[in-house]
This record gives structure tokens, C-alpha cells and sequence, in this order.
């Protein structure tokens, strides 16, 4: 698993746990509703990233007793619980504190409108860096893919909920500057209690993404038919193979796959010519018969272990990320 993942989030946590902090002080001198949804968010943000880094970690301990295959998925688990909380806590609780405030309006004071923008400018600029940082690892992630591949092929959902964190929180600080704005300009609360409910919205629609892209590699899929192809190919250009008669992936975690396959080899392939030869001129002159073919058919079985060997030792060498093989013969 990259190490880029750690560099993104702890990022993230630092720069959330500060902007927090910064935008609960503004709230409770100046009362804004969009600096309070502002606040929430934020507060759900390193919650949710602190959630992201426990899963990083729970996902990196290897094969035990109890979990064969390692605890990769625990990141997808972790994950799910932090969308979910983003969802009751940021959405539930800032929606619904946007909608209170536009039906029990406040009068706002000028003197707010400084303060405010001033907190906002600095979680702008804290943000930006933050989402500077998740972009670059997850391009370097995504290589020769466009976007929408990478996110279909992608097995680290961390990254790229992190950038997508990100995006949304620069946005809604963007929402929040001019809803606050047009509250000052209007004298009115109810441009700043929008901005709280449309903040709600977008940390319920981030929500809903993120549970989404890790409820589905939580299941178990297989990779992007894209990789399950180039794994084929180089399988079926490997000089024992006849055929692949069934060849399945499965995501174990980040950067770890399990394959299975099923295949047929050349039996002529295997066939120590030289040494046949050899065991027919020994039952020409006589040797016992069984104890000949005995041995023949151990040498044959031993070649075949071998060719597998080679055959595993030349698929990890080539795709790293795949943990686990498991190979029946036809």
C-alpha cells in the first residue's frame, strides 16, 4: 500500500483540526449559520480522516490464524463507518440546522462580516494545500488512466476520498463566503441559512459517494477488466500454457489481489525426452519395469511443481499486487 495514502491524510487531519478550531471561535462570536454548517464540516472531515488513518494502519497487519488472507479489507470497513458518520453527523445535524435558522431568522451584525471572511480565507488557503496534496498523490496513482478509469479501477478508495473531501470542503467554504456576503449585504439571515443547508447537501451527496465506492470493494470485486486482461495475456504467452479454462480476481485490500485460475498445459511440454529414452533402453535390457515407471511418473510430477513455481514466481514478479494464487491443472 502506498505511503503517499499516510502523506495525504495526515494532511488532511492537521489541516482540518486547525481550520476547525478556527471556524467553532467564528461561529461563537459571530453566530453564523454557515459558519456553524462550516464548522460541522470541518469537524466531520478530521473525524472521518482520523477513521481513514486507524483503517490504513488496521489494513497493513499480514496473514494470521484468524485472517488468512491479511486484514486489507479493514480499510474498507473503517471507510464505511466514517461515511456513515459524515452522513448523520455533517449532513443530518447542518441541514437541519440551516432549515431551523431560515424559519427562526436572527438579525446579523455588522461587525461579523470581517471576522468571518477572515476564517474563511485562512480554511481556504489550509484546505487548498490539503487538496493540492491529495491531488498530486492521486495522480500519481492514477498514471496512464483517465479520471473516470481510475476511479472504476482504483482499490484505494483513501486517496480518493480524501481528494474528494477536499474539493467539497473548498467548495463549501466558497458556498459559505458568499451566502455570508449576501447576508451582510441584505441584512438578512436567510442567505447565510441556505449556505448551512446547501454545505448539508454536498457533505450528504460526499457521504453517499464514499460509502458507495467502499461498500463495493468491501464485497469483494474483481479488478477492472482492463487488469484482468493484461493478466491473461501474460499467462497465456507463457510456453507451458495451452489454455486458461477459467481465470477470476478478487480485491483483498489496497494494492493486494487474489487469483485463481484454471489451466491446461502442454503435456509435451514436461516430457524429459532424453530421459525417456533412457528408461526404454533400461526395459529393453530388462530393468523392472515397475520401479521405472514409478520413477517416471515422480519426475513428471515434479516438473509440473516446478513449472508452477515458475510459472507463480513470474506472475507476482510482474503484477506485485497480487498476493495470493491459487492454480488447478486440467
Amino acid at each position: 500500500m502506498a505511503k503517499g495514502s499516510d502523506k495525504v491524510v495526515i494532511t488532511a487531519i492537521i489541516g482540518n483540526a486547525l481550520v476547525t478550531i478556527s471556524k467553532f471561535i467564528g461561529w461563537f462570536i459571530t453566530r453564523s449559520s454557515s459558519m456553524f454548517a462550516e464548522a460541522i464540516h470541518s469537524a466531520a472531515d478530521t473525524a472521518n480522516q482520523i477513521l481513514l488513518l486507524i483503517g490504513l494502519k488496521s489494513s497493513r497487519k499480514g496473514p494470521s490464524k484468524l485472517f488468512p488472507w491479511g486484514t486489507g479489507q479493514a480499510q474498507y470497513v473503517w471507510n464505511l463507518i466514517s461515511a456513515m458518520g459524515i452522513f448523520f453527523i455533517g449532513f443530518g445535524f447542518t441541514t437541519y440546522h440551516g432549515v431551523h435558522t431560515l424559519f427562526h431568522p436572527s438579525e446579523k451584525g455588522e461587525e461579523n462580516l470581517v471576522l468571518n471572511l477572515s476564517i474563511l480565507f485562512i480554511a481556504l488557503v489550509i484546505e487548498g494545500y490539503a487538496f493540492i496534496v491529495a491531488y498530486k498523490e492521486a495522480s500519481k496513482q492514477k498514471g496512464k488512466y483517465s479520471w473516470k478509469e481510475f476511479l472504476k479501477i482504483s482499490d484505494d478508495p483513501t486517496t480518493i476520498g480524501v481528494l474528494f473531501e477536499d474539493a467539497i470542503a473548498v467548495t463549501g467554504i466558497i458556498v459559505a463566503f458568499l451566502c455570508i456576503g449576501l447576508s451582510h449585504y441584505f441584512n438578512s439571515s436567510v442567505p447565510d441559512a441556505v449556505g448551512s443547508i446547501l454545505i448539508g447537501i454536498l457533505l450528504g451527496f460526499m457521504a453517499i459517494f464514499l460509502a458507495y465506492i467502499n461498500s463495493i470493494l468491501l464485497i469483494g470485486p474483481s479488478v477492472h477488466k482492463t487488469k484482468v486482461e493484461e493478466i491473461k495475456s501474460f499467462i497465456e504467452s507463457y510456453p507451458y500454457i495451452k489454455s486458461i479454462q477459467a481465470l477470476k480476481t478478487v480485491v483483498l485490500g489496497s494494492g493486494r489481489l487474489h487469483l485463481s485460475m484454471d489451466i491446461e498445459i502442454y503435456g509435451e511440454q514436461i516430457i524429459d525426452r532424453e530421459q525417456i529414452q533412457k528408461d526404454a533402453n533400461a526395459l529393453r535390457n530388462g530393468e523392472d519395469a515397475a520401479k521405472i515407471l514409478v520413477k517416471t511418473s515422480e519426475r513428471s510430477i515434479r516438473i509440473v511443481g516446478e513449472i508452477i513455481n515458475k510459472l507463480e514466481i513470474e506472475i507476482q514478479q510482474k503484477f506485485p499486487d497480487i498476493g495470493m494464487i491459487e492454480l488447478e491443472l486440467h
